[in-house]
């Protein structure tokens, strides 16, 4: 580490050659340079600066360098020079230094600066002794302060050269533009040139004596050499006697007329043949005759062509215009071209933008409607959901999805029916409720659809309740309407206070048997029914005895899985795969089969309700197939029923692919993955943003 701490600052250096041009401000500046308690030898780079603060404050003036200084022993001597950096304030030397041959001053790499900054202090004579006798800067000379000599008034003798004149002060030996007005209180004012054979009075001797303006040679004669443009006179003329020769004034030379305004009603009138110049009231036939565009004489002139074009004397009538016939100009109304033909006040459109009209008269409630050829009125025919003409539309389909034209009965509804994909009139029954209803009061046969459709009457697909109120409804009946291999129904907890169980055997479709236990309370025979095989998925909850208005169905807490792009893999591997992206997507791209899997996890029993498919389809013609498989190792794999479905769309859309399955994951048994590809084995683009995967699972309880 550097450190510095001798300075000694001598006065200032040579000043032969400065003495008569004006100040040296170099000093020479010497110091010891110590590192780690040392004193340091060899070559040194230091740069130093001026500040008007010891700490903090403004840099005066520029950077000092000294590249590759001499250090002996610690000591160095170097001649600094800060050019205008002192007004009497006070000055602080900051140095930065470090190891020479490192780079130019203008690099700070390597530079250490030394703290803390030493102040500069004046010694007495040291610069001003030198020029005491130019009194430099003197407060007082001759006994008065410097602002004494700043001030002109106090110039008592001697003349100031031309040069020290201001611009805006006349001089005798040069020409003078006076730009303001002047003004010469009294006497005559007289200008000659150099030979004083020409001069020029402007006589203005008192306010009442009469005023002259002579233009008189050195002899007296009044001469003008040049042009007279202009003489203005803003008081009276009096009378006189012209002695010379005869005045002639003329308009550009050629003898035209000259005319002055005199009395009201008089002019000055043109000058005759004889050379007398009348004054009186302008005559019509003082006038001109006019010829060209206007002719005949003064004051009843006539404009009989326009440019030299024949002006018709008819005369117009009412809204007529000036039109041009092909031969002169007459009144007329304009005939109308283009889109729009005839009179201009009696036009008719018949053409719009080139396309013609067609003029039969519309019916009420027309539009202007483009008829194959032609504009004319007609009735607006409208197409997608709302189809027909204007005025009697038809409403086809909601969304896209046919709408069926039976006419509705009374307290029907308008129900989907997925099977035809139309929307139908249809009576509501409890059939088309949710699954999950507050809890009602029921008494019979209560119908079980498998998905929520094709509820019957029929034994097969009943839960029988026994009479409302009674304590005994333990008969379920119709269970092979449901396989084993779907599963829609887990009775499992009925909660009472205490019980006997009395266990049963029955037989499910896939002929296992089914355990079924009844439990005798307070002298009343309670059912649980479970079963084995994994008959049933959703459950029946009871609290106390089984009656009608404890019944709840509940399918399920839904929950989601979703899977972003980056758990995709590619199938083939003779095509390109990209990663990323501004929407952090999966691309391939290139001719062949290109498809992406990624695997599915799902907890045992899960019941998929919908898959949401988030993809790229870059090929209007083709569309891209997307579909959950399931298999069992060794196996070939399955699509699972309703899993698959392709995207639809221009090309260079984002498309949301949904599919509704029908599965249940027994991952003890089976493996499940997702699956996006081309329908065909070509293609330019795919994409994959995510998947997302929603899911039901109804826990047993104990």
């Amino acid at each position: 580490m550097f450190r510095w701490w001798v300075a000694v600052l001598c006065a200032m250096a040579s000043v032969s050659a400065e003495a008569q041009t004006g100040f040296d401000f170099t000093f020479t500046y010497q110091g010891r340079l110590d590192s780690s308690g040392a004193p340091v030898s060899g070559a040194h780079d230091f740069r130093f600066r001026l500040y008007d603060a010891a700490t903090g404050g403004s840099q005066v003036g520029t950077v000092l360098c000294a590249d590759d200084v001499t250090v002996t022993g610690g000591l160095f001597v170097v001649a600094l020079e800060f050019i205008n950096a002192y007004d009497g304030n006070k000055r602080f030397l900051e140095i930065d230094v470090r190891p020479g041959a490192v780079g130019a001053c203008s690099d700070s790499t390597g530079y250490t600066t030394l703290l803390p900054r030493q102040e500069l202090t004046a010694t007495p004579y040291a610069v001003l002794s030198r020029f005491s006798g130019l009194a430099y800067t003197a407060d007082r000379l001759g006994d008065y302060p410097w602002t004494f000599y700043l001030d002109a008034s106090n110039l008592a003798t001697g003349t100031l050269a031309d040069g020290r004149l201001g611009a805006n002060v006349a001089r005798t030996n040069a020409p003078q533009t006076f730009a303001a007005a002047q003004t010469f209180s009294n006497g005559s004012f007289l200008l000659r040139n150099a030979a004083n054979t020409f001069s020029t009075q402007i006589d203005a001797s008192a306010a009442t004596a009469s005023r002259s303006i002579l233009f008189p040679d050195a002899s007296g004669t009044v001469i003008t050499t040049g042009n007279l443009s202009a003489i203005t006179a803003t008081g009276t003329i009096g009378s006189g006697v012209w002695n010379g020769t005869a005045i002639s004034v003329s308009r550009g030379g050629t003898g035209a007329d000259l005319s002055a305004t005199g009395g009201a009603g008089r002019v000055l009138k043109q000058i005759s043949p004889g050379g007398a110049i009348t004054v009186g009231p302008l005559q019509t036939s003082d006038l001109p005759n006019l010829a060209g565009d206007v002719n005949g004489p003064g004051g009843s002139n006539t404009v009989s062509s326009l440019q030299g074009q024949t002006l018709s004397m008819g005369a117009p009538a009412v809204f007529d215009a000036l039109v041009w016939n092909g031969a002169s100009w007459s009144p007329g109304s304009p005939m109308m071209g283009g889109d729009v033909l005839g009179a201009a006040n009696n036009a008719v459109v018949q053409r719009i933008q080139g396309r013609s009209v067609l003029g039969f008269a519309p019916n009420n409630g027309d539009a202007l409607v483009w008829l194959a050829g032609s504009w004319g009125p007609g009735q607006l025919s409208i197409a997608g959901d709302v189809v027909g003409a204007s005025g009697s539309t038809t409403v086809t389909r909601l969304y896209g999805r046919s709408l069926s034209s039976t006419a509705p009965s009374p307290d029907q509804v308008l129900w989907y029916n997925g099977d035809v994909a139309q929307w139908q009139p249809r009576t509501f029954s409890t059939a088309d409720m949710p699954h999950t209803h507050a809890p009602t009061d029921l008494a019979g046969p209560v119908p079980v659809s498998l998905g929520g459709t094709g509820a019957t009457s029929a034994p097969a697909a009943l839960i029988n309740l026994n009479a409302a109120g009674q304590a005994q409804n333990n008969v379920f009946s119709g269970l092979n309407a449901f396989s084993a291999a779907t599963s829609f129904f887990d009775m499992t907890t009925v909660t009472v206070s205490s019980t006997t169980v009395v266990p049963l055997t029955t037989t499910s479709p896939s002929g296992t048997t089914a355990d079924l236990q009844r439990w005798n309370v307070g002298g009343g025979p309670v059912a649980r029914v479970t079963s084995s095989g994994g008959l049933m998925a959703n459950s029946v909850t009871t609290a106390g005895a089984v009656t009608a208005g404890s019944l709840v169905l509940s399918p399920g807490v839904t929950r989601y899985k979703e899977i972003s792009c980056h758990e995709f893999r590619p199938v083939n591997s003779t095509i390109a795969y990209n990663s990323g992206g501004t929407n952090s997507h999966l691309e391939a791209s290139g001719a062949g089969t290109a498809a992406f899997t990624a695997g599915l996890d799902l907890p045992d029993g899960a019941a998929v309700t919908e898959i949401r498919f988030k993809i790229y389809d870059n090929d209007a013609a083709r569309d891209m197939f997307c579909a959950i498989y399931s298999y069992a190792d060794g196996f070939t794999d399955n699509a699972v029923t309703g899993g698959s479905s392709f995207s639809t769309g221009a090309a260079g859309t984002v498309r949301d692919v949904l599919l509704l399955p029908t599965y249940s994951a027994n991952t003890s048994l089976r493996t499940q993955y997702l699956r996006v590809q081309w329908d065909a084995a070509a293609g330019t683009n795919i994409r994959v943003f995510k998947v997302r995967v929603a899911y039901t699972i109804t826990s047993p309880l104990p």
